[in-house]
């Protein structure tokens, strides 16, 4: 049978309720009809332990370029020395009106660069937690996210949208608080799903905890002819509470199977829409595995009853370089690329591209220059990328001047701090998913002390 723990992981949901809904789609999407083409997904891409975004999104224009390179020197192949990318290496990110950015992908993510070039891909620049807006004159009086570039509370903060970590697992994260006012709690099942365990952006114990499953792994059931019987027997019983929960053993069993149908496909469109984008070789990223898995999902999603509206997690570690980055973040980025270009591409074949939008997110950035590790050292804003068929193309907040100190940290000069908080970037892609304008201060509680609530790099 189901072990307790990954029965309790597929659902936990109030004693009697039922862990998994079958059948079609619930009740219905708050204040809108319910349909096929209504549908609409999220995929957080966390990285975990700071990505240098000043590496991922690199000026090109070549005063800009030159002034990045005075901080980051050029990386040298021979002596491994280095982190700085030359220019005519890096992509640039022209609009289409023929106008340029000045602004350029690191050279490993030549499938985010096709993206840019076909309208579907934004870049969100100098990102992080805030409280409230800040520059190097209020810094001192002004409220600031607590424990500052530590990985673990930034993390929480990030995926919170909160000034305080209670560190107590009782928090709610904004995916999670952002689904409470699209979906009624009867539609809840299946809205998250996790592939890279617990976090915080999915929590909240009190209204619905994500599915937890592996990555394209079958959910382990066994004796399911014993377990089938043993129901049956409950069901006739007299006594409520063996009928409740032979019902709720029964919804769990049944919905086990379609998902291990599901991952045990490998012939449906979407997988080889994936393998065929990533030239038909074998899938040995696991990166790539959550990606299809999640494809697989959303494809199938009215196979087990998943409501309008779901929120995927998804991660790879390995960004906290402090030495030996540039070939190490060339990998990491080379991973991604590859992945979501592949998860996109299985998403056109079956026609739902526009309907899921995937974004990036981090502990926080990096410090602008080089350490004597040939790496970077823990920072604080950084870029981010987000890529679907309904992203508005383009670069949204302000370029980094890397000459300028109005924005570093005075006690940490090598430190740059926001210009957008994450509560904007976040509100932005909730608007998408349907908030109104009160719904995202009640999710955002810092989002009022910010004068641009949305960022306009979503369409409707």
């Amino acid at each position: 049978m189901l072990d307790r723990r990954h029965f309790l992981q597929v659902g936990s949901l109030p004693l009697f309720r039922p862990l998994l809904t079958l059948g079609a789609v619930g009740a219905g999407l708050k204040g809108y009809a319910q349909s096929a083409s209504d549908y609409k997904a999220l995929v957080c891409v966390y990285l975990f332990g700071g990505n240098d975004g000043y590496n991922t999104l690199v000026p090109h224009e070549s005063s800009a370029h030159a002034q990045y390179l005075t901080k980051r020197p050029l990386f040298n192949q021979a002596n491994q020395l280095g982190v700085g990318i030359t220019q005519e290496s890096l992509l640039t990110l022209p609009l289409a009106n023929g106008q340029t950015t000045g602004m350029a992908l690191n050279p490993a993510l030549v499938n985010m660069h096709s993206a840019w070039a076909s309208g579907r891909l934004a870049w969100v620049q100098e990102v992080g937690n805030l409280v409230e807006p800040l520059t190097r004159s209020n810094f001192a009086a002004a409220r600031k996210p607590a424990a500052l570039l530590a990985h673990d509370d930034q993390q929480e903060l990030s995926m919170l949208a909160s000034q305080f970590t209670q560190g107590l697992g009782t928090e709610s994260g904004w995916g999670n608080r952002m689904l409470q006012h699209v979906l009624p709690q009867s539609d809840a099942n299946w809205s998250q799903v996790s592939f890279f365990g617990n976090n915080r952006w999915q929590a909240n114990a009190g209204w619905s905890t994500p599915v937890l499953l592996n990555a394209l792994s079958t959910l382990p059931v066994v004796r399911s002819d014993a377990m089938r019987s043993l129901i049956a027997d409950a069901e006739r019983s007299s006594r409520p509470f063996s009928k409740a929960y032979a019902s709720l053993m029964r919804e769990s069993y049944e919905k086990a199977a379609v998902i291990n149908a599901l991952f045990a496909s490998n012939n449906s469109l979407v997988d080889t829409s994936f393998t065929n984008a990533l030239g038909g070789s074998p899938m040995a990223s696991h990166f790539n595995k959550q990606l299809l898995s999640v494809a697989k999902l959303i494809h199938q999603r009215q196979s087990y009853g998943a409501p309008a509206r779901q929120i995927f997690f998804v991660g790879l570690g390995g960004f906290d370089h402090h030495g030996a980055q540039f070939n190490s973040q060339k990998s990491y980025l080379t991973d991604i690329d590859k992945g979501l270009h592949a998860f996109f591409a299985a998403l056109t074949a079956v026609g739902l591209e526009r309907q899921v939008t995937a974004f990036s997110m981090s502990d926080f950035g990096r410090t602008m220059s080089m350490n004597a590790s040939q790496g970077t050292d823990h920072g604080w804003a950084s870029h981010h990328f987000v890529w679907g068929g309904a992203v508005r193309q383009g670069l949204y907040g302000q370029r980094t001047d890397w000459a300028n100190t109005d924005y570093t940290v005075p006690t940490s000069p090598d430190v740059l701090m926001p210009r957008i908080a994450l509560d904007q970037y976040a509100a932005t892609l909730a608007s998408w998913m349907g908030l109104s304008g009160a719904d995202l201060n009640n999710v955002f509680p810092n989002l009022r002390n910010f004068s641009q609530p949305n960022l306009g790099f979503m369409n409707s």
